[in-house]
């Protein structure tokens, strides 16, 4: 059986959570990492200040490919090994909602554009 990650995510200290399960019938990594960002622009649209995404920690490609150094991650077979030089790294440094905002869309986008790749 093809086990996959589904995801929760909430909010708690400005951090965004995950409660991962597996099962066998959710989205690919890819997906849920989309999801992952889709929660955190919802949550910025609505007023609510997410300082840290949770990186690694609440990335399903992280769980899938980490432990193998990335490798075959759709982000890092984009040229980007450990998402350095994505929309990833500008949201870690952004300090308002405002500027947040803007890089996690900018990552769903991103993210988006790899489904075509993969």
């Amino acid at each position: 059986m093809d086990h996959k990650l589904t995801h929760r995510f909430y909010l708690t200290d400005d951090t965004l959570h995950v409660s991962p399960t597996l099962t066998g019938n959710e989205p690919n990594p890819l997906e849920l990492s989309i999801q992952k960002w889709e929660t955190i622009v919802t949550l910025l649209e609505r007023g609510s200040y997410v300082s840290l995404c949770g990186g690694r920690r609440t990335c399903a490609l992280c769980f899938h490919y980490r432990r193998n150094s990335c490798v075959s991650c759709p982000i890092s077979d984009a040229g980007h090994a450990y998402c350095d030089r994505t929309p990833y790294d500008d949201f870690e440094e952004a300090s308002n909602i405002a500027e947040k905002l803007i890089t996690a869309r900018a990552e769903v986008e991103f993210l988006k554009s790899l489904r075509e790749e993969t």
